[in-house]
């Protein structure tokens, strides 16, 4: 099987010609064979082919030539021309390959004090039937992936026989079984350096090639699973959460149809069926009550100096693999594989829509906020500290600089920059009145900047924006009179005619005509910009109006789900249950709020801000408080808690142990 495989019949050069003598032999070539051929001028692009039998596991699949084309709306522009060769994978040979390779990475963490964990084995047999319900829940994500897909741990033949062949089945669960055994084993020895050495989730991903799901959903659900055992449980948050919980699933309307997860592929649910939704439901509270249980089981070892350390190496690594995966097609398919990326990397060095550079991550904008909140604590915590720079840490913080310069994140450059500047003028001014009196400054000259170079916009465009990109959005389907130009009312924006039209022809969801009937005949004061105007003046300056225009075009709740949301990573019947123009591709709400809202509602929204506001003021500490405010800033444009390694951060640095005392590698085992 695989990559190191020598088949009977040698390889031949890859070119266009040779297509049909690759797909005629497929399951015969390893990766090392195709990639030591002649691959003349042509671009070859490597991919993963997750149906495959365990026999064909990394060897070719199908071999496809794509011709050069015209680029859409190019001028006499043309994309290259490349080949595409599949290597077949499988969902347990995946499984059980990268979860040995992330074991023995974790096994690598220097041991510490020992923490015992007791009942090992029961534990991990009630973490694999909660993953026992990810496979169940999800079956139409894995039907389309394999023949062998067979829930049924028993069942009969025909002629009545028991059946116990369910090999499939039985391989998966025994490796969700041994992955939460093996772990808890080796976090014995090393549960107390877990913290220390976190920032590396952003260079082994853990996303397995084949499967929706993440490697550390299963270890984060086993230390959850151990906060409730030891009792480390806030009970009113539990209940709370159990109520929303009870809602959800009451309210679940299950259908048959399948979410294309594509780069979320590993942290959202794909299906809407009640048992994937009790899965999510449950995962969720586990992995965020198992990192509370790591950090106030372990703050008493965080190191601040081995913690910045690994933040400047894992994102230094980021980088510098990002850039071996864009030149080298192996190293672009092995970084996929073994780090356990959501998507493959960027096959070129060359960025796309304007200067983003997103390198091995999903997201430029995630990776974004990751790079300049190395860059943010690196500097911040170490001047509070008194933690000197070594030459080793000056050179690798340039490498996060350079990857936050080419994901072109805005935002993220400029609330780094805002943040560093109120900390020191707070720390040289130690007065109260500065943030405020710095925040009035920002606002006078935003709007001194608008007056000036912005004024051939209206402030009617602008304080509508939003509710003009979903009104363009939406399968209106009235014939609406046009103007000399031919321009229709709803090219015009005249919102008082659209609401005119009767709901079955109009096709608005709820919420967008709850902010076009807000606009257009809420009471205003004079003078006085309502918050629906502002957010539409604030999308456009954040370069997010067509964006929110969609979501607000597509999210169509009821009055309960909009108080109370679908559920943690319930994205299917939002994107679905509402009919419009965008119904096909992955078109996410760009904004963590909004995501946040579609999963938990205006109540539990509220709720969450409410608790982390009440921590940080319990903390009394102004580090916590500068590290949220970044992340806030940043949330409100981007989607990143969508993907686990940015929610273990945002969870992490909510909890912090900024009171810890600073230690040195003494402390620790070797």
């Amino acid at each position: 099987m695989g990559f190191y495989h020598i088949a009977d019949e040698p390889a031949i050069e890859i070119n266009p010609v040779h297509a049909s003598f690759y797909q005629e032999r497929a399951c015969t070539y390893s990766v090392l064979e195709l990639l030591s051929e002649d691959l003349g001028n042509y671009d070859v692009i490597l991919l993963n082919s997750p149906n495959g039998d365990i026999e064909c596991f990394g060897k070719n699949s199908w071999y496809e030539y794509q011709p050069e084309k015209l680029i859409e709306n190019g001028w006499e522009k043309y994309e290259k021309d490349f080949i595409k060769i599949w290597l077949s994978t499988n969902i347990n040979v995946d499984l059980l390959i990268q979860s040995i390779f992330w074991l023995i990475i974790i096994s690598f963490i220097p041991k510490t004090k020992e923490k015992k964990f007791d009942k090992i084995f029961l534990f991990s047999l009630l973490n694999t039937c909660l993953f026992y319900l990810h496979i169940v829940g999800e079956k139409g994500f894995y039907k389309n992936l394999t023949r062998e897909y067979d829930i049924q741990l028993v069942s009969r033949e025909f002629n009545g026989d028991l059946y116990f062949e369910n090999y499939f089945l039985y391989l998966y669960l025994m490796t969700i079984f041994l992955i939460s055994f093996i772990f808890i084993y080796l976090a014995e020895s090393r549960f107390k350096n877990f913290l220390n050495y976190l920032p590396f989730v952003f260079l082994f991903y853990g996303t397995y090639a084949s499967l929706n799901l993440n490697f550390y959903l299963i270890l984060f659900s086993m230390l959850g699973l151990y906060s409730i055992y030891e009792k480390h449980l806030n009970m009113k948050i539990t209940l709370l959460y159990l109520g929303f919980s009870v809602f959800w699933l009451l309210n679940l309307n299950n259908k048959d149809i399948n979410f294309d997860v594509d780069k979320l592929r590993g942290f959202i649910n794909s299906s809407q069926s009640t048992t994937s939704l009790i899965f999510w439901v449950l995962v969720y509270y586990l992995i965020v009550n198992g990192v509370i249980f790591l950090i106030k089981e372990s703050k008493e070892n965080f190191d601040s100096i081995i913690f910045r350390r690994n933040l400047l190496i894992s994102s230094s690594l980021i980088t510098l693999l990002g850039l071996s995966a864009a030149i080298n097609k192996l190293s672009n398919y092995i970084s996929f594989y073994f780090l356990g990326l959501n998507k493959y990397g960027m096959r070129s060095l060359q960025s796309v829509e304007g200067n983003t550079w997103r390198g091995l991550a999903p997201s430029a904008e995630g990776m974004g906020e990751f790079y300049a909140f190395v860059i943010l604590f690196s500097i911040i915590y170490s001047y509070e500290k008194k933690l000197n720079f070594s030459f080793l840490e000056i050179f690798l913080l340039l490498f996060p600089v350079i990857g936050l310069a080419r994901s072109n994140n805005f935002a993220a450059i400029s609330s780094l920059a805002v943040i560093i500047f109120i900390y020191f003028l707070n720390k040289k001014t130690k007065s109260k009145k500065t943030i405020p009196l710095f925040l009035f400054a920002i606002v006078t000259v935003s709007v001194l900047i608008y007056t000036q170079f912005f004024r051939e916009f209206s402030y009617n465009y602008l304080s509508s924006n939003i509710l003009y990109e979903g009104v363009q959005a939406s399968e209106i389907n009235h014939d609406m009179s046009t103007n000399q130009d031919g321009e229709s009312q709803a090219q015009l924006a005249n919102y008082q005619y659209i609401l005119e039209i009767p709901q079955e022809k109009a096709n608005l969801s709820s919420s967008l005509r709850f902010l076009i009937e807000n606009y257009t005949y809420g009471y205003n004061i004079k003078y006085i910009p309502s918050i629906n105007s502002v957010i539409n003046v604030g999308s456009y300056f954040i370069n997010r109006s067509e964006k929110w225009g969609i979501f607000f075009a597509k999210y169509d709740p009821s009055l309960s789900e909009i108080l109370l949301g679908y559920g943690p990573q319930q994205f299917t019947d939002y994107y679905f249950a509402h009919p419009t123009k965008y119904n096909f591709g992955l078109f996410l709400p760009h904004s963590t709020f909004l995501s946040y809202l579609i999963f938990f509602g205006l109540i539990g929204m509220s709720i969450i801000l409410y608790l982390i506001f009440k921590f940080l003021l319990n903390q009394q500490n102004s580090l916590a408080l500068y590290f949220i405010t970044y992340f806030l800033l940043n949330f409100i444009k981007s989607d990143s808690l969508l993907y686990l390694p940015n929610l273990l951060l945002i969870v992490l640095i909510i909890h912090f142990p900024y009171s810890s005392k600073d230690k040195t590698s003494k402390n620790y085992i070797e």
